[in-house]
């Protein structure tokens, strides 16, 4: 922590942002603008989040490109695994690895509240590999609606897993796919197709988007 602390990683950062750049709770380390997609809540891998034993608000899944750690179900293997080109079967060109988080989202009383997926960690907080099921973080499972920037929504406060993908943008918001390319995704995008994105494997037809 102590090398990075303070350190500004520009690529990390949307430039139209005026959300805070450091965790200042964690020692000053960096707050990223984008974050990692591990699949969307309607893939066969989703599971409630795990907390003190007991399912809380928000589901994890392991049906993206960049995923945690955790138990697995539908015959996926547990921990240890590697998301690999080969597994992406819808394609890499259909299919998201990163996402962006730039704006704020806003409290139930209106006011303004981060709601990026580092959790106010910074950026090298990962899911946790002994508790995979309920520390989720710098990754996102899809839930919600492009740009819907309410936090109290479910699986989007504290250490929520479904942390929207949104921007300080007009209209929508930018999300890497794993074939290089960046895409501006309209806020109006079909939320079945922003889950079809989101998953590498779920087989659904994807057109224009």
């Amino acid at each position: 922590m102590a090398l990075f602390r303070d350190v500004r990683f520009h690529y990390m950062r949307c430039p139209s942002t005026t959300l805070p750049w450091m965790a200042r709770e964690v020692l000053g380390l960096m707050r990223p603008c984008y974050t990692g997609v591990s699949g969307a809540i309607d893939h066969p891998t989703a599971l409630n989040m795990i907390k003190g034993g007991f399912p809380q608000y928000g589901k994890i899944s392991f049906g993206g490109v960049l995923i945690g750690r955790g138990e697995y179900n539908s015959g996926n293997p547990k921990d240890g695994h590697t998301v690999r080109i080969r597994d992406i079967t819808d394609g890499t060109s259909s299919t998201m690895m990163v996402a962006e988080q730039s704006d704020w989202c806003f409290d139930a009383d209106g006011s303004d509240i981060d709601c990026r997926a580092d959790n106010n960690h910074g950026f090298s907080m990962g899911p946790s590999a002994t508790y995979g099921l309920n520390r989720v973080f710098n990754v996102t499972n899809v839930m919600h609606r492009l740009n819907d920037k309410a936090y109290t929504n479910v699986g989007v406060p504290g250490n929520g897993p479904n942390t929207p993908i949104q921007s300080s943008h007009p209209g929508g918001a930018h999300v890497l796919l794993v074939d290089g390319s960046v895409r501006f995704l309209s806020e109006g995008i079909d939320i079945q197709t922003l889950y079809n994105l989101a998953n590498r494997n779920d087989g659904n037809p994807l057109g224009e988007f």
